[in-house]
């Protein structure tokens, strides 16, 4: 949801304070929030999963998100595309997103209600 805030604020209005903004809210949103959340996502996996996942996700999905998103970004930028115009077009992208994260968090919370919380990965 911050992402898609921040992408309509840089769509009005693509000037440096609101790109420091932005960025200051992704930040304190992602140590805040994302981060805790992403770690209770393994507590429903075994140990060896879990660990496998976390450097799967760390290294792989991680690190290759943001080269995909400069390769974008470069892409957009040989189309001529302006800023402001970039941030329109991947707007459909984040409130994909969006939608995808809360039908994940849906699942997860039904799959934490048959979770056996005496097991060794409980809360």
């Amino acid at each position: 949801a911050s992402a898609t805030l921040g992408l309509i604020a840089l769509a009005i209005s693509p000037t440096l304070a609101v790109v420091v903004a932005v960025l200051a809210m992704e930040r304190t949103i992602t140590f805040a929030l994302a981060s805790p959340a992403i770690k209770v996502l393994y507590t429903l996996v075994e140990p060896e999963e879990k660990y496998k996942a976390q450097n799967f996700n760390d290294t792989v999905v991680f690190r290759g998100g943001d080269a995909a998103s400069a390769w974008v970004l470069n892409g957009f930028r040989a189309l001529g595309l302006g800023f402001g115009s970039i941030v329109a077009v991947t707007l459909p992208a984040a409130l994909a997103w969006l939608g995808l994260s809360l039908a994940l968090g849906r699942q997860h919370a039904e799959r934490a209600k048959t979770h056996d919380p005496s097991s060794r990965n409980a809360l």
